[in-house]
């Protein structure tokens, strides 16, 4: 290979594993589900934004009252899965020691 890249060269990229540090296969999966579950919580709040423009009959209404219990529910499981998290993260530390 040359010295300069031409358009024939091929690019050769290094995408190196990722580092969990040690992280159990519960404690990473459990940071994917959190992590997923805030994308599905954010995503409905944008929506709720949405919805409050139109919310002036009631089926509109409805929808945006469920979507609240939505938000809501998916706060309350983020909160209860970040808890699970940090209290495995605690104890895999302490195991390291």
């Amino acid at each position: 290979m040359s010295d300069f890249i031409t358009e024939r060269d091929p690019i050769i990229v290094f995408n190196p594993p990722p580092n969990f540090r040690g992280r159990s296969p519960e404690e990473i999966a459990l940071k994917e589900k959190i992590q997923k579950l805030e994308a599905e919580h954010l995503k409905l709040c944008d929506t709720l934004g949405e919805m409050e423009y139109f919310s002036n009959n009631s089926v509109a209404y409805e929808k945006y009252q469920n979507t609240i219990k939505e938000i809501n529910a998916k706060s309350q499981e983020i909160t209860k899965l970040t808890k699970t998290y940090m209290d495995l993260e605690v104890n895999n530390d302490k195991s390291m020691e």
